[in-house]
């Protein structure tokens, strides 16, 4: 990786996939910007319902939050609930089989897949 001044932290990792993977600088962005709104997706449809799995484990806390959120509560500030009441809208979107946003995880099994489909 070149060892020169990076402005911001973001400008950094871009630099860092971009060396690690061997890519352009804006295939590593195209990626993000990818995987950005899949993660956006996600809270959308985690917080478009009560989410609620067979066995109860998941038993809406994300509408719950965001029932507490926008009628003025917050934990420890707005900033932080809303990443929480976001986090638990991934999750619950994920265990009710909606969209599974796991990156980088699932990026890397997905190269696992297209080496085995190559073989």
């Amino acid at each position: 990786m070149e060892h020169g001044h990076v402005a911001t932290l973001g400008e950094f990792f871009v630099l860092y996939e971009a060396t690690n993977q061997q890519l352009p600088r804006s295939a590593v962005i195209g990626h993000m910007e990818c995987v950005l709104a899949a993660m956006r997706e996600s809270v959308s449809q985690g917080l478009a319902g009560i989410n609620t799995t067979y066995l109860g484990m998941i038993d809406g806390g994300a509408a719950r939050i965001n029932r507490f959120l926008t009628g003025g509560g917050s934990l420890l500030g707005t900033a932080f609930s809303t990443v929480v009441r976001n986090t638990l809208a991934v999750a619950e979107n994920n265990a009710c089989m909606g969209r599974v946003v796991a990156a980088p995880t699932a990026e890397v099994f997905g190269k696992n897949a297209e080496l085995d489909q190559d073989s």
